[in-house]
């Protein structure tokens, strides 16, 4: 069954992958991707990968319409292991209706981010299941969990300007929206992605979803490598 709120991958809890709340579509591309990206990155760091991928820290992700299904969506991708040992990332996801640009909902979300994480990690402490977690999700209030902002706009462009507008005096969604508008230019469909640690912040983002390739990067944070 679908809902707005889902669940893939790995928990302590559980012997085998939890999938719940995800539309199969959305699903069959997830899995096909992340198993890409583990592939990818276990040919490329060999002996080293283990260690990497256990400290790598938590991914938030927002994903527009059109990168993987229909749906806009944000979450978090986690590392994370079964209770017999086998490591596979932990998905969250919570679709965000009527929320076209990936940026903004990287901001306006944080709140969800935090909470969603909070959750995460105790379940891979406690051992919760994976109805608990599900649960812990579903008790996070919507509006408790958006950052209250005045809509923004985006003008047409003029003469290779890109303009966007807002009532309040809140930069960040005024940047957000300019740099959705160059980002649709020239692609439509795209995903954010931000780790936020207390030691470094790093944000990007690619058409679609990021190539198996780029995993390695994500694990290692080491991006001025080639």
């Amino acid at each position: 069954m679908t809902s707005s709120i889902g669940i893939f991958g790995k928990l302590p809890a559980h012997g085998d992958f939890v999938d719940r709340g995800l539309a199969p579509g959305f699903l069959t591309i997830w899995d096909e991707w992340l198993q890409r990206c583990i592939a990818s990155s276990r040919h490329q760091l060999d002996s080293q990968w283990l260690d990497f991928y256990l400290y790598c820290p938590i991914w938030r992700f927002s994903i527009s319409s059109g990168v993987v299904d229909s749906q806009s969506r944000i979450g978090i991708l986690l590392p994370s292991v079964d209770s017999i040992g086998r490591y596979f990332p932990l998905t969250i996801t919570q679709l965000t209706p009527n929320q076209p640009n990936p940026y903004k909902t990287l901001i306006s979300y944080d709140n969800w981010f935090r909470n969603a994480e909070n959750i995460a990690v105790n379940a891979l402490n406690n051992g919760d299941s994976v109805d608990i977690v599900l649960n812990n999700l579903a008790n996070l209030s919507e509006n408790d969990n958006i950052k209250k902002s005045m809509p923004t706009k985006g003008l047409s462009p003029m003469a290779g300007c890109f303009i966007s507008q807002t009532e309040d005096n809140n930069h960040a969604s005024l940047m957000s929206e300019l740099l959705y508008q160059q980002r649709q230019a020239v692609a439509p469909a795209n995903s954010c992605w931000l780790q936020n640690t207390q030691e470094q912040q790093t944000l990007f983002d690619s058409e679609g979803l990021p190539p198996p390739e780029s995993f390695t990067k994500m694990l290692t944070g080491q991006w001025d490598k080639g």
